[in-house]
């Protein structure tokens, strides 16, 4: 909220995405999360950190949500080329981009598992080229097979 004329449209606006989230299910919940993305941005632009820093941490918010661009797009559409990012990245937060976009898939199938999909429907929700290959790898992260992790933690 940049002035006192702006609080009134900031309210505004966070009311309606608000009123979109209520009425959100779990399958348009992910549709909605562009608008909501978009909507915080906006209100909190004034306090961005200018520079590499502020690149860098929008592109590990990228990493957390989209699982289909790869890391050289994800580098190139915040300014850096994929040397720069991978060095950045690791020294800023101590892992480097493809491990913690690893990290964080193997999270959110986690959860989608416990809100009762199928394998198949996280794998694909996810970006694997197919489910052996999410189960694969979630057995390496996690050690246990999606569909016991999903029978253990179903909500």
């Amino acid at each position: 909220v940049h002035n006192v004329e702006n609080v009134g449209k900031c309210f505004d606006d966070f009311m309606i995405v608000l009123s979109h989230l209520c009425e959100a299910t779990d399958d348009s919940f992910f549709s909605i999360l562009p608008v909501i993305d978009r909507y915080l941005r906006h209100v909190l632009s004034p306090f961005a950190i200018e520079g590499k820093a502020s690149k860098l941490r929008e592109a590990k918010a990228v990493l957390e949500a989209d699982f289909r661009s790869t890391l050289e797009e994800i580098a190139g559409s915040h300014m850096m080329s994929y040397s720069t990012f991978r060095k950045a990245f690791a020294e800023n937060y101590g892992i480097s981009p493809q491990q913690y976009r690893l990290r964080c898939r193997i999270e959110k199938a986690k959860q989608l598992l416990s809100m009762g999909y199928s394998c198949g429907e996280v794998a694909d929700m996810l970006s694997y080229p197919d489910p052996y290959s999410f189960s694969h790898q979630f057995k390496l992260m996690t050690g246990m097979t999606p569909k016991n992790y999903r029978r253990d933690h179903i909500l």
